[in-house]
């Protein structure tokens, strides 16, 4: 294998702009180099994977689960950044994520300390660039140059498969009906103009249907999300669990029909939406102790250190979606959550370019700090049978100042002057 850049041809689709190259490191790793045009230059955004070929299968005898846990313990630290986790904050400072770290393959840093606690735990001149960066990182990994597990013979043919049917004994041994579920036409349909939100196609007092092409992916595919809102669903705790028994039982009842759509790609899920009670939670006391840390930290920050932090979040905000999957999440939150708001993400954008940190500062004294002149808290405790005597114990105590208890959640929540503001989906129904 040569060592350097290879002329080769890299197949891609048509609508793919990204450049590639394939080179080879003097370790003989293989890297795939990727440059895309449509990426925001100013903020320089780049990504690295490598796949390591151990796992689970070189276990030795008698240490199953080394290799997961040898993972694990690259996290931590390494020569280079020898502070567990310094260089996974730098990461998430600057609005990245990782799942692993190339510097760590080449020299990390195992203490007895943290072993012990994760016991417990269990364009060309663009890709010149990124080949410089990439056999910097890589080039120094020792590579065993492990072959991939394979398995010997060839794949049943026709003629197989016909010789075991006549040979059968049963009579009900056959090949499988033709799945309908199989598109046979793939072609796209050319949408009548670039449409760049959903659009509300019909709207009653029953119903909305909002309607979305793909313009961005050019992919065969479509999702379709339906939701159903029910107020009965989740106005008591035994409504919330027949809810969610009818939802796991349909499930079942479709297996049988879905079994072919799933074999030719296609998915489904149904589940019951909670919109109903929240978690248990007797948290307030951490809540003012998590904000009071915050406090601290939020005054000492100096500016450098809040611009680092607003430009790591505007990169993620302007992150584009990967795939149709991720867009249609995206639009259909919206939906659901009956805000519309389908330019969200470069209209937060634009308000965080024009953010100061004093505007921070004075945002977080008026209605987030423990005791901020606007702030408004909500309190739910949840007790089941076996507490009702805490519960009685609690109810039977004087309210305390500038507090109020909640005795009909219903007409708490009419009494709102925001209440019926959302005229999305589940969790904004009048009752």
């Amino acid at each position: 294998m040569a060592v350097g850049k290879e002329d080769v041809e890299i197949l891609k689709p048509r609508i793919d702009k990204r450049e590639y190259r394939r080179i080879v490191l003097r370790n003989s790793l293989q890297v795939l180099l990727i440059s895309d045009p449509d990426t925001d230059k100013a903020n320089l955004f780049c990504a690295a994977a490598m796949n390591v070929g151990v796992g689970s299968f070189c276990d030795p005898d008698g240490l199953e689960g080394l290799a997961h846990f040898l993972e694990h313990m690259l996290f931590y630290a390494s020569e280079k950044y020898p502070l567990e986790d310094s260089y996974s904050k730098y990461i998430t400072e600057h609005g990245g994520s990782t799942n692993a770290f190339a510097q760590f393959f080449i020299k990390p840093l195992m203490s007895a300390d943290a072993t012990m606690r994760e016991i417990k735990a269990v364009d060309s001149e663009g890709l010149d660039k990124i080949q410089s960066l990439v056999e910097d990182k890589f080039q120094e990994i020792r590579n065993y140059d492990r072959s991939s597990f394979k398995f010997p013979g060839q794949p049943c043919t026709s003629e197989h498969l016909q010789g075991w049917m006549s040979s059968a004994p049963n009579e009900k041994l056959h090949l499988p009906a033709p799945n309908l579920f199989i598109p046979t036409d793939l072609s796209l349909k050319n949408a009548q103009e670039k449409v760049k939100f959903p659009v509300l196609l019909r709207s009653s007092s029953y119903s909305k249907l909002w309607y979305k092409p793909d313009t961005m992916f050019s992919t065969p595919k479509a999702y379709v999300k339906i939701d159903f809102s029910c107020p009965y669903a989740s106005n008591s705790p035994e409504a919330e669990l027949l809810a969610d028994i009818f939802a796991r039982l349909l499930m079942d009842y479709l297996n049988e029909y879905a079994y072919y759509a799933q074999v030719a790609g296609l998915y489904y899920v149904i589940n019951h939406t909670d919109s109903g009670f929240e978690d248990p939670g007797s948290i307030d006391m951490r809540v003012e102790a998590f904000l009071k840390m915050f406090e601290s930290q939020l005054y000492a920050m100096t500016n450098d250190e809040f611009q680092s932090n607003v430009n790591a979040l505007i990169d993620m905000k302007l992150e584009k979606h990967k795939n149709l999957r991720e867009e249609s999440r995206f639009y259909w939150q919206e939906i659901a959550d009956g805000t519309l708001k389908f330019d969200r993400r470069e209209a937060e954008v634009a308000a965080l370019r024009q953010l100061t940190q004093q505007e921070l500062i004075d945002f977080f004294n008026e209605n987030i700090k423990v005791g901020a002149p606007r702030k408004k808290t909500l309190s739910v405790g949840v007790y089941g049978n076996q507490h009702l005597s805490e519960f009685n114990t609690e109810k039977s105590e004087a309210v305390k100042p500038q507090t109020m208890r909640i005795e009909d959640i219903f007409s708490f929540k009419r009494s709102q002057p925001l209440y019926a503001s959302f005229k999305g989906g589940f969790g904004h129904v009048k009752l």
